[in-house]
């Protein structure tokens, strides 16, 4: 048991994609985009929802008093709290300007896509997350 009292804080986004309102539909780009990134960065070998098991990882490793907390990163200006508001406007800036290079390896080394294919894909993932009527967040 360690009796020091540093603190270890960990914060990750969890894969699929989330929306409780309906306004993301169940085969939209967007959810398909996130349930194939899963997918092939579990063939990886390193899954995009690890944050899953951070807690049971750290209590498996001595840590005590082990907190978990979830929230909600919006992707987007939807929410109505400026806090959150400016979140998802960040969230959707830096998820545009990473998108390319955080899907190209794992659609086409992962799921065996052509370059072509994954640029054709993201035209409409892109659209998604620019659709302000879109309520989409990730759980973190």
């Amino acid at each position: 048991m360690c009796t020091d009292s540093r603190t270890v804080k960990l914060t990750d986004v969890v894969y699929p994609t989330k929306c409780d309102d309906g306004t993301l539909k169940a085969d939209s780009a967007l959810i398909r985009w996130s349930e194939l990134s899963l997918e092939a960065s579990i063939e990886f070998g390193r899954p995009v929802n690890s944050a899953l098991k951070y807690k049971s990882q750290l209590e498996e490793a001595g840590f005590v008093d082990v907190v978990q907390t979830e929230l909600v990163w919006p992707v987007g200006s939807w929410r109505k709290s400026k806090e959150l508001k400016e979140l998802g406007i960040w969230a959707r800036e830096n998820f545009l300007s990473a998108l390319h290079a955080g899907s190209i390896v794992l659609f086409t080394k992962g799921l065996g896509w052509s370059e072509e294919e994954v640029e054709a894909f993201l035209v409409d993932v892109r659209k998604d997350i620019k659709n302000p009527a879109i309520h989409s967040y990730w759980s973190v």
